[in-house]
């Protein structure tokens, strides 16, 4: 890759990185007061105090667990998505070549697969 393109992409991530934050940090709603979900399983509140930490009430467990993954999902997306890429040795389509290394090695061990698999087992 040219120096001009590793620069341009270094000033894009610079940037969406700073408009991230900013919005994250100057949005007075993303974390103040009360979100209502209604799932599967029953109606779930989530309620965000001053400091922003998340306070779940729910009729069941299921529709609690439901809000809570929700909550986490909603804050910490990215570093989800980016161990979900890890697991299934993908990574390098979002970090480029310098992963494609541990992209191998994780598709050697062959996580996700495993991971499937021990999933389907609990279910019976």
């Amino acid at each position: 890759m040219g120096c001009i393109t590793k620069f341009i992409s270094f000033i894009f991530v610079l940037i969406v990185s700073i408009a991230g934050i900013t919005y994250y940090y100057f949005n007075p709603d993303f974390h103040n007061g009360k979100i209502e979900i209604e799932s599967n399983y029953g109606p779930a509140s989530i309620i965000f105090d001053k400091q922003g930490v998340a306070h779940i009430f729910a009729d069941t467990e299921e529709s609690a667990l439901f809000a809570q993954g929700y909550t986490h999902c909603r804050d910490r997306y990215f570093a989800m998505d980016k161990m979900r890429r890890l697991a299934k040795g993908r990574l390098s389509e979002m970090a480029g070549s310098s992963s494609l290394e541990l992209d191998k090695l994780m598709r050697t061990l062959s996580i996700w697969d495993v991971s499937k698999e021990t999933w389907e087992n609990m279910k019976n």
